[in-house]
């Protein structure tokens, strides 16, 4: 029997999102998983820490209602906290790690959080890295969603299967291509009319467009522009690290500028495949 999955959730007990955590018990819900919170401590005696008031507080919010009745543990690891959050995605059936980013009072010479940047960047299932300002209760808060996307099979198949985790929900999708050098909008008809019949088939609530951009600066910099003038509450982007937009724009430290300017949630695939292979939400 396949292990139950898993909604990663690493904390720090002394400065919990309440947003990252709704939201993370919100997916368990909705992909019928149980949560792992794990805390990673740099101390001698991980028996020293008291999370006590953190569980009071989620069994609390169980009962008001605020969170869905979802089965949680709390993991407490000793050592580097990226380096265990890494180990333990790759360990366990994780399906998702959901972590919150600093607010831009909080953030000094990094502009993303040096945690988050480092899983973002090395993680083998998806991440979603959310700002802890923002008020996000369910899956609801995600009306409007872009997909950056090189347009071609190989990187849409992980967005097509991680729609599924949208599937009850409606909402406007932006698919955004950004064109480079002798590529034209032409090229794209045929995989767009592709689309178009996926979603109608599978997931028809959904309103979808199509943002084919021409190529200004360079992909990367013409990307985070456009997110920057838009007012989508959720960006998905998938990391690759031969070719994607992911890549370009890590190389760049523009996907920190990105999340520290925007604000808004962002999450990132992999392009791991056996990950994805093993990707089932129903």
């Amino acid at each position: 029997m396949e292990p139950k999955k898993q909604i990663l959730l690493p904390i720090d007990f002394e400065k919990v999102s309440e947003s990252m955590i709704k939201l993370g018990f919100s997916i368990a819900k909705v992909t019928d998983s149980e949560i792992v919170i794990l805390n990673v401590a740099d101390i001698k005696n991980i028996s020293e820490i008291n999370f006590a008031p953190f569980s009071d507080r989620i069994e609390e919010m169980k009962k008001q209602g605020s969170l869905p009745n979802v089965k949680y543990r709390i993991v407490l690891k000793k050592g580097v906290p990226e380096s265990e959050i890494l180990e333990y995605a790759e360990k366990n059936n994780v399906l998702l790690v959901v972590m919150d980013t600093r607010v831009k009072e909080e953030k000094q010479h990094d502009l993303i959080g040096s945690v988050a940047a480092e899983v973002i960047d090395a993680c083998c299932v998806p991440v979603m890295a959310i700002p802890r300002n923002i008020p996000i209760d369910d899956f609801t808060y995600f009306d409007s969603i872009s997909i950056a996307s090189a347009l071609d099979v190989l990187d849409l198949d992980p967005f097509k299967r991680i729609m599924f985790m949208f599937a009850d929900y409606k909402y406007d999708l932006n698919i955004v291509h950004i064109l480079e050098k002798k590529e034209h909008a032409n090229d794209y008809q045929e995989i767009l009319k592709d689309i178009d019949a996926f979603i109608k088939e599978n997931h028809p609530k959904v309103n979808v467009t199509y943002s084919i951009i021409p190529l200004e600066k360079s992909v990367s910099t013409d990307l985070v522009n456009y997110f920057l003038a838009s007012s989508f509450k959720l960006m998905i982007i998938k990391n690759d690290n031969k070719r994607s937009i992911l890549n370009r724009l890590f190389r760049t430290s523009l996907p920190k500028k990105l999340v520290y300017h925007a604000q808004a949630p962002l999450l990132v695939l992999p392009i791991n495949e056996s990950f994805w292979e093993k990707f089932r939400i129903h």
